[in-house]
Formats: C-alpha cells, structure tokens, sequence
C-alpha cells in the first residue's frame, strides 16, 4: 500500500514564507535565513541549525553559515522527523 504524501500548495507556502520575512525584517529572495527557517518550521534555531548539520535541509556555505532554499524548505516540512528523545529511551524504575 502506498503512502500518500500530502499536496503542498507553493503559491501559499512562499506566501507565509514572505510574511515571516517581513516579520524578522530579512530580505525575501530564494534563501530563507536561519531564523525565518526555524520559525517557518516551528522549531528552535537550534533544531534548526541541527536538521541543516544532519542532512536534512540546507547546504553548507562557510564555517557556521547554511543556505537553506525555499523550495527545499517547503517540500521538507510535512516530512519533518520529529524532534526531540525518542520515546522509551530513558529508563523506568
């Protein structure tokens, strides 16, 4: 049986992209800046920062910076692995 993965409308998704640009005050061009990505995503900057050094999303440009392109970042997040500790892994007593 097949998975099907839910369609993403493009034109609203860059809409609220460009909306959190405005919010943050980032230019809106094709890359989405560390912070608009992670509230776009609804995670920390630091989630954020982890999914880029994981493989996820974005690409390495420099020592500490990612580039993170639209498109990429819109088609990632109904895949979003959860975040977090997995459940069970701490131990009961």
């Amino acid at each position: 049986m097949a998975i099907l993965k839910p369609k993403v409308d493009l034109k609203k998704e860059h809409q609220v992209i460009d909306r959190i640009c405005k919010e943050e005050k980032f230019p809106c061009n094709e890359f989405v800046p560390m912070a608009a990505a992670a509230k776009y995503l609804e995670v920390s900057v630091r989630q954020c920062r982890h999914l880029c050094q994981s493989g996820h999303i974005g690409e390495k440009y420099g020592v500490r910076t990612w580039l993170i392109h639209r498109d990429e970042l819109i088609q990632f997040k109904p895949e979003k692995p959860p975040l977090g500790r997995p459940i069970g892994s701490t131990k009961k007593k």
